[in-house]
């Protein structure tokens, strides 16, 4: 198999925000550029935000965040530089991976953007409890966009009664 990537340096980096945090981000500085396997991975990966003219794509996978640029790949959370670096070589293998296979796939170039934080707010039972860890339900919302927690964190949300708003809103936050 023709590799995209072949060699890369990983580099730990602290949260900007967080200083002293026990989480980490992985990046991958690659030799190579990998702008054109975006499109495919756009197309092939469920969760994307693609940014054609940035040539950036950004994917949720789990807790997991990552972000391809042409000559980098970052990944976060991570704990340690032995997560660093195994989760680099998944994600490497993937995207070499997707360029194998992109014969067979059709690339896509539209970018899909989150929804806004509003949106996923309405569809919320707007208790304000406290139960999901946030103190307000926007704070939730804002948690849930940036996937930090998944729906089922909120509990009045499995209430039966409030069925359809649940179903709607793991639709809703899965389809981005």
């Amino acid at each position: 198999m023709a590799e995209l990537i072949r060699d890369y340096d990983i580099e730990l980096i602290e949260p900007p925000c967080i200083p002293g945090a026990p989480r980490w981000a992985a990046k991958a500085h690659l030799r190579r550029d990998i702008g054109d396997v975006l499109p495919y991975l756009n197309a092939k990966l469920q969760g994307c935000q693609y940014h054609h003219q940035a040539r950036a794509l950004i994917w949720r996978n789990g807790e997991r965040r990552y972000a391809f640029r042409p000559f980098e790949i970052t990944a976060a959370p991570v704990e340690d530089s032995e997560e660093a670096k195994r989760v680099t070589a998944e994600v490497v293998s993937l995207v070499n991976q997707v360029w194998h296979d992109r014969g067979s796939i059709t690339p896509s170039y539209v970018g899909k953007e989150p929804p806004r934080v509003l949106d996923i707010y309405r569809l919320l039972p707007k208790t304000n409890c406290g139960k999901c860890g946030y103190t307000t339900c926007m704070a939730f919302a804002a948690a849930l966009r940036q996937g930090e927690v998944q729906p089922e964190r909120c509990s009045p949300l499995l209430d039966p009664s409030r069925s359809k708003s649940r179903a709607e809103l793991i639709e809703f936050v899965k389809s981005y």
